[in-house]
């Protein structure tokens, strides 16, 4: 785990759980996610490339982090380098790329029945 002095404190967002998200001092093309939960902490790390991939294709678009999950299965999303390309933890990751973008201001995120949808912002004309 990243020592918070080698990150520098961007924002929160709490799900089921608080997300805290950092920009990483020592790998400047990468964010930290910190996700706190009664008893552990869990700590992953977004590429730059990712949020902005997934930002630029998303815009003004809803969706779940399902539905991203299957834009990806299906190849409609170029560019993504993700450390889990396949399976459940892929979702997770995703999630973790969404949770950034809304800390960021490019998405905002609400509450649907169990679940979040997420509004990804455009480019302002």
């Amino acid at each position: 785990m990243d020592d918070h002095r080698e990150s520098e404190f961007i924002g929160t967002l709490n799900l089921r759980n608080l997300r805290q998200v950092y920009q990483s001092r020592t790998e400047a093309d990468h964010y930290i996610v910190r996700q706190i939960s009664k008893n552990q902490v869990y700590e992953a790390r977004v590429s730059k490339h990712n949020v902005e991939t997934l930002a630029d294709h998303l815009q003004w678009k809803r969706v779940a982090v399902d539905d991203v999950d299957d834009m990806v299965e299906d190849g409609d999303i170029d560019g993504l380098n993700l450390r889990f390309p396949y399976g459940y933890k892929r979702g997770y990751e995703l999630q973790e790329i969404l949770v950034v973008m809304c800390v960021l201001g490019l998405a905002r995120m609400e509450k649907e029945g169990n679940g979040f949808r997420y509004f990804v912002r455009g480019e302002q004309q």
